[in-house]
Parts: structure tokens; sequence; C-alpha cells
């Protein structure tokens, strides 16, 4: 019996380590986010946004915010981002873990996705930028966004 405990004690804390989560916090916002990626002062100082990425500066996300105007939503935000900036860009949406809505704008080369989340009754919204290698992560780690 003591050796069943061990073999699953073992294969939980193995586990664990294999899904250990690496949270990216923001002052908008907070989210999972690829291992390895950490805050980066120098980017996040230079762009005005706090900017996570790798060592090898494969990939970036970037955290932001908007405030809210009038009557512009979230939704109208990113139609203009995919119609405008981002020519030939994809305009999709989906809801957040703690149930914010989220427009993503992905470029047609696939290697920026830019999401704004919040309810069109907010006072702000978060806006998130994912470059290179965090592109094609962005509708998987954007479920786990928790709105501050």
């Amino acid at each position: 019996m003591k050796k069943i405990f061990a073999i699953f004690a073992a294969i939980a804390v193995s586990a664990s380590g294999a899904f250990a989560a690496n949270r990216l916090s923001s002052s908008v916002a907070s989210m999972e986010g690829p291992e390895g990626y950490s805050f980066n002062k120098a980017l996040s100082d230079r762009l005005g946004m706090e900017v996570y990425a790798p060592a090898d500066a494969s990939g970036a996300i970037s955290f932001g915010a908007q405030e809210a105007a009038g009557d512009v939503t979230p939704s109208a935000i990113a139609t203009v981002l995919a119609n405008a900036l981002m020519k030939d860009g994809v305009h999709s949406t989906m809801t957040a873990a703690d149930g914010a809505p989220v427009h993503m704008v992905a470029s047609a080369d696939g290697l920026t996705v830019l999401a704004i989340a919040g309810d069109k009754k907010a006072s702000r919204y978060a806006v998130v930028i994912f470059r290179d290698k965090a592109a094609a992560q962005a509708s998987a780690l954007l479920k786990s966004l928790k709105m501050k």
C-alpha cells in the first residue's frame, strides 16, 4: 500500500510541475503566459505598456489600457483595428475566465494578435498585444484573462 501511495505522490508532484502556471499580471488584467515569459522593464518603459517577453526575444505580450469614451465599445475598437490598422485582419470574439468579453484581431500573417477586453459598460478596457511566437497562443491564453 505504501508503494502505491508513493507512486501516486510522485505522479502528483510531476504533474503539478508539468502544469505550472506562469501568471502575467498588469495593472489592468492578468492571465496565464507561456513558460519563460517575464516582465521586461526596458521594453515596458520604451513602449509605455507592461511587456512580458522570453529571454530570446522570440515573442512578446504587452498589456495596456484604453479609457472608455462615449459610445465607443470594445467591439467597435476591434472592428476599426481589423479594417484599418491590420489590413485583412480577422476579428473574432470569445469570453475570458471572468466572463469579460474579448474581441481579438489577428493579422493576416499571424504574427500579431490584438485583443480588447472588457464589458461595454466599463470605464476602461484592457488592451493585450501578442507578437511573434506569442500570437499563435493568444486565443488559448486569453481564456484565462481576468480583469482588474
